[in-house]
């Protein structure tokens, strides 16, 4: 009988150890439970919620049962906004994006005030101040923008989107209920 060579065998060995190391293994969808939350990425309308968004889960709960396709969640640049809190979350939907920052409570969120004003040095550019007392704010925020904004406060959260139709929608979910 008639023997490979070494460097043929040490090839066909790598081979197959490495389709053996990569194949993957079926698994079992996790139960939600509200202990699985806070260690188990969650599905939820067949997108998954990073673990570290956890706390945006009912939001994203509500969004769907709504009507909106949930399309992605992710960490919003809000976080880095406001000292009070570091929760914030960017959803992506069927109807455009939602922003949403969570604070201690509704009061917090109740205290911000939002102007528009037109940016003079550039036009078709939309500046908005936003306002609030210490912790929330230490001092004014400005966002620069190349579209209008919508903001809207309900419960504990801040929530903001660019679509005016989604603003109407958010609006209905949180306001007239």
């Amino acid at each position: 009988m008639k023997t490979l060579p070494r460097s043929v065998r040490t090839w066909f060995l790598l081979v197959l150890l490495a389709s053996c190391t990569n194949t993957p293994k079926p698994t079992e969808s996790p139960k939600l439970t509200e202990a699985a939350v806070s260690t188990q990425t969650i599905q939820l309308t067949q997108v998954v919620i990073p673990t570290d968004l956890a706390f945006s889960t009912p939001l994203v709960h509500v969004l769907s049962q709504s009507g909106l396709s949930i399309l992605s969640v992710q960490s919003s640049t809000y976080m880095a906004y406001f000292q009070s809190t570091n929760k914030a979350v960017w959803i992506k939907t069927n109807e455009g994006i939602v922003e949403a920052v969570f604070f201690a409570d509704s009061a917090e969120a109740e205290q911000i005030h939002i102007t528009e004003q037109p940016n003079e040095a550039e036009k078709g550019r939309y500046l908005y101040i936003i306002q609030a007392p210490p912790p929330t704010l230490l001092h004014d925020l400005t966002i620069d923008a190349a579209f209008r904004l919508y903001f809207t406060a309900a419960h504990d959260m801040l929530i903001e989107t660019s679509s005016a139709e989604l603003n109407k929608t958010l609006k209905h979910i949180f306001l007239e209920q």
